[in-house]
């Protein structure tokens, strides 16, 4: 584990993160700061909405610690000190819009999907976006099975976050626009799709 410390008008606030993520530790210092610089107060128990999550920022021995949300339990109760998890899906999000040259739409880990019943367990899958409703904490993402042995399937729903559980390939998928769809060979991506059917990967 590493840690970085910067001082914000004489409170020092530190972040902790997995070894390989400094840049991106960095980067979060560097946007905190300039936050506070136009007027955000640093205390304990704030929450600072990042990308597709928020931080939460606790005190810790006169320190305040940027902790992130624990997906793998509670995240609307229960934190982390550090924010690997957050960094490593921030990353991989804006590397992949960048690449496919789209628009991101943003996301928040506590919106909803909906999915096939068992298809997560399923070695052939798609997640297709269509127009989100946030004052709904609708994503817009569904995720079915390609292969229409289910043509009629059970539907389910869920949160965002649970996808780091589910398949989590699909984490970096999650900005793409309205129109895209995602398709999977097990965990890999083979294909991106546009709204005209086009693939992003391959043009």
């Amino acid at each position: 584990m590493a840690t970085l410390v910067k001082n914000f008008s004489g409170q020092p606030v530190r972040v902790n993160f997995e070894d390989g993520l400094k840049r991106q530790a960095d980067a979060l210092l560097a946007a905190l700061e300039e936050q506070h610089t136009e007027g955000m107060t640093l205390r304990a128990g704030a929450r600072i909405r990042f990308g597709w999550s928020f931080l939460i920022l606790q005190e810790r021995i006169g320190e305040i610690v940027i902790c992130e949300p624990d997906y793998t339990s509670n995240p609307f109760a229960e934190t982390r000190d550090d924010v690997s998890v957050f960094l490593r899906v921030l990353e991989s999000q804006t590397a992949l819009v960048q690449m496919l040259g789209v628009t991101p739409i943003e996301v928040s880990f506590h919106d909803k999907i909906v999915y096939a019943n068992g298809v997560f367990e399923s070695g052939q899958l798609y997640a297709e976006r269509i127009e989100p409703r946030p004052d709904k904490q609708d994503s817009g993402w569904f995720v079915g099975f390609t292969n229409g042995h289910n043509s009629q399937p059970n539907l389910r729903s869920g949160y965002v976050f649970q996808l780091l559980m589910h398949k989590p390939i699909l984490m970096q998928t999650l900005l793409l626009p309205p129109g895209c769809i995602v398709l999977l060979d097990g965990n890999q991506i083979r294909d991106v799709l546009d709204s005209d059917d086009r693939s992003l990967l391959r043009r």
